[in-house]
């Protein structure tokens, strides 16, 4: 359920005339976290950095125990939703291997770049953070380096609070991009809904 509710949804598939699959992805609404980031600098509350950091964290916790990785988690890849919860929209370098017992997963140089990633967002997020309570989220983060669950520490922290998104823009979704057989971008055809192409010619 975190990985459903916090990752771009697939609406459909369909075939091309030409054979290849398309991937019909939801556009999600809401604002470029990235966008929330700059119009909220300094006075984001820690509450609300829990409500962006903490369910990211647990949707990557949920996407590893199903062996997904290289999930792209950046401030410019998540959008918040008008509700406030933040959705990975882009997940084009997304890989499905084996599933790895726990134990494993810190030897395996895809999972530890998913952690890394995520404690640059975490970062980021931080620094939207007001001064004093800032300290407190970027110790928090440095849990997850303990072998501690993130979400965990982060609750503990502090209650999540909703997202204020009065005033942020952004809030037009991207212009759709696809992944053509050769994994170059393309305009595709179309914008909504996004269009993934995948090569169905084995």
């Amino acid at each position: 359920p975190a990985l459903r509710e916090h990752a771009v949804a697939l609406d459909d598939l369909v075939t091309l005339p030409d054979g290849r699959l398309a991937l019909l992805i939801e556009q999600v609404d809401g604002p470029v976290l990235v966008d929330v980031l700059a119009a909220r600098r300094g006075g984001l509350a820690l509450g609300e950095a829990v409500t962006l950091v903490a369910p990211l964290a647990e949707a990557l916790e949920a996407a590893h125990a199903v062996g997904l990785t290289s999930i792209d988690l950046s401030p410019s890849t998540v959008r918040v939703r008008t509700s406030g919860a933040p959705v990975v929209v882009r997940l084009q370098q997304a890989r499905v291997g084996p599933v790895l017992p726990q134990r494993l997963r810190d030897l395996e140089p895809a999972y530890a770049a998913d952690r890394a990633a995520l404690a640059r967002l975490g970062a980021a997020v931080a620094d939207a953070v007001a001064e004093p309570e800032r300290a407190g989220l970027i110790a928090a983060l440095r849990v997850a380096e303990l072998d501690r669950p993130l979400a965990s520490a982060l609750f503990d922290l502090a209650e999540p609070l909703p997202l204020r998104l009065d005033g942020v823009g952004g809030d037009a979704p991207d212009r759709v991009s696809a992944v053509g057989i050769e994994g170059e971008f393309a305009s595709p055809a179309q914008e909504s809904p996004a269009a993934l192409l995948v090569d169905a010619s084995g």
